[in-house]
């Protein structure tokens, strides 16, 4: 499904699910009562833990704008640190 196409089914279950609203405030309903909750829930402040045998190791807080620039740069990066370090990642030690 294409962007446009996703914008249009919000307007047709907008008007399917509010039938007695007008196309506007069924569209505002329905971002306020479901998208706008589904966003808060994914942006909840969330925590990643660490631990190895049950010692804390640390933690990490996510970070969904961090995350979207690791998965927009990750690739060069990896291939810079493949480039410049070589021996860790083919397994083998050359000098």
């Amino acid at each position: 499904m294409n962007f446009e196409n996703f914008l249009k089914s919000i307007i047709l279950i907008a008007k399917n699910k509010y039938p007695q609203l007008n196309q506007s405030f069924a569209i505002r309903k329905l971002i306020s009562k479901f998208f706008l909750p589904l966003y808060d829930q994914l942006n909840k402040d969330k925590t990643i833990k660490y631990e190895k045998e049950d010692h804390y190791l640390f933690e990490i807080k996510f970070n969904q704008i961090i995350s979207l620039i690791f998965l927009d740069v990750g690739p060069i990066l990896l291939q810079i640190y493949k480039t410049y370090f070589p021996h860790e990642t083919s397994g083998q030690i050359t000098f």
